[in-house]
């Protein structure tokens, strides 16, 4: 098929310029959004490819191997806090662990917030997830879930809703190019920057970190697919847990400098707190001993 392809283009080459002339008559907008994608991924995958040739294909932070589609540039000392925006002051990252890093976050906080964050996912993420087995619907790549969008198949801007059947996880790089586009209309945009990126690999001779990549994101996938689910429960636990203490802290700090506040408000409501108080004991006779904790942070806003 790719030799008669190959023949019948060298025959009819008058023929496909005509169409492709026309075509391009009939539809400017999408020409121009092709030649901005085509000019964004080339532009931008020449400043990463020295990066990424150097790092191996590895982020600098999480120390796992990615594709370059899933890697950004990111100034180790951030501009606003007087990085040069110079190349030993960039590393790449890969787009979960650029997130984790806010834009006057020290690379300590980021590496820090990275060790010790629980990764929870919500109900519907983890499932679509799981039974996509991982893989993007519109690249096509399976990857690791940590750098997965949960996205609105039709646009909020375009009358979608935030119903579970409007929703699916996409990669983050094929989220960025979707932006408010339905699937049917990026799937050309997407295999335009799925071209572009073949061409990165060959030409800069990393078609091994790809590999590396793919070998990455599959065997995590092995290793997970059957656990993912318990080990998100559980995660959803610790995190609640986490969440109930710091609160408590936070009450008890609040309490510890707002004690007139608290004084002048029971002073004032007695007769609510008498009701209130009669109401809990008749409700809770087998209770004696657990009195209500009357006292929350609302009462007082």
């Amino acid at each position: 098929m790719k030799a008669y392809g190959k023949v019948w283009r060298e025959a009819n080459k008058d023929k496909i310029r005509i169409y492709g002339k026309a075509w391009r008559e009939a539809n400017p907008q999408k020409v121009k959004e092709y030649e901005k994608a085509r000019d964004y991924s080339t532009r931008n995958y020449l400043k990463k490819a020295q990066f990424y040739k150097d790092q191996k294909g590895i982020c600098a932070l999480c120390k796992e191997p990615h594709y370059i589609e899933d890697m950004d540039l990111d100034h180790i000392e951030p501009t606003s806090k007087g990085g040069a925006d110079i190349d030993t002051n960039k590393q790449l990252l890969c787009s979960h662990c650029n997130s984790a890093i806010k834009i006057d976050k020290p690379m300590t906080d980021a590496i820090k917030y990275l060790e010790t964050h629980i990764p929870v996912y919500t109900e519907h993420k983890l499932q679509s997830y799981i039974k996509q087995e991982g893989i993007c619907p519109l690249c096509k790549k399976r990857k690791h879930i940590k750098l997965y969008d949960l996205d609105h198949i039709q646009a909020k801007s375009k009358g979608g809703s935030n119903e579970a059947d409007n929703l699916e996880p996409i990669c983050h790089h094929c989220n960025i190019i979707k932006g408010n586009r339905i699937p049917t209309e990026v799937n050309k945009l997407i295999e335009l920057h799925k071209q572009i990126q073949e061409v990165f690999y060959i030409e800069n001779d990393c078609i091994e970190y790809k590999h590396n990549a793919d070998a990455y994101h599959n065997q995590w996938w092995l290793n997970n697919k059957d656990s993912l689910w318990c080990d998100n429960i559980a995660n959803h636990t610790i995190h609640s847990d986490k969440i109930k203490a710091h609160q408590k802290v936070y009450q008890k700090a609040w309490r510890e400098t707002n004690k007139s506040k608290i004084k002048a408000w029971r002073e004032a409501n007695k007769d609510k707190i008498r009701i209130y108080g009669k109401a809990w004991r008749e409700a809770n006779k087998k209770k004696p001993h657990s009195p209500p904790d009357m006292i929350t942070l609302d009462m007082y806003v």
